[in-house]
């Protein structure tokens, strides 16, 4: 999808091609959409990524919304 000159994919977790997809797509930014009780999970796959890819991330959500000092982790 294009608009303004931004491309966005999505990927939705479990796909058995996440990562594969991930390394192709080469994003700038990756978003998470967090609710309490995925959170740590969704940190750890962002700690997973982070240290394999470059880009800035982005988390929304309930859980980010009410606790914010999550992004810090």
């Amino acid at each position: 999808v294009h608009d303004a000159g931004h491309e966005m994919r999505a990927v939705f977790l479990p796909d058995p091609r996440w990562l594969a997809k991930i390394r192709e797509y080469a994003p700038d930014v990756v978003t998470y959409s967090v609710m309490t009780g995925t959170h740590r999970q969704i940190l750890a796959v962002n700690r997973f990524l982070k240290a394999r890819f470059e880009f800035f991330a982005l988390f929304g959500g309930p859980h980010p919304t009410f606790v914010p000092e999550m992004a810090r982790e």
